[in-house]
């Protein structure tokens, strides 16, 4: 499994969904501070939460960000010597 994967993958085992008071549906992930959706049901809920975190890596990893570490997964950019 490469590292990506493992990452992405323990993130959305820390997926908590929870009914708004519109009726809605909210997906977030604990770890990852900012990343969350909505949806008009749980899965459509997931669904984009799973993307929000994608875009959510990508963003950090391109801005140096350090990412937090789940279930002993991390992700950060290092320094290739040229």
């Amino acid at each position: 499994m490469g590292v990506f994967t493992a990452y992405f993958e323990a993130a959305m085992r820390h997926v908590v969904c929870e009914r708004l008071p519109d009726g809605t549906w909210l997906a977030h992930i604990e770890p990852c501070p900012g990343v969350w959706a909505t949806g008009p049901t749980p899965d459509a809920a997931v669904a984009e939460v799973r993307e929000v975190l994608e875009e959510w890596v990508l963003l950090g990893l391109a801005a140096g960000d350090p990412l937090p570490a789940i279930e002993g997964h991390g992700l950060r950019v290092v320094a290739v010597p040229e």
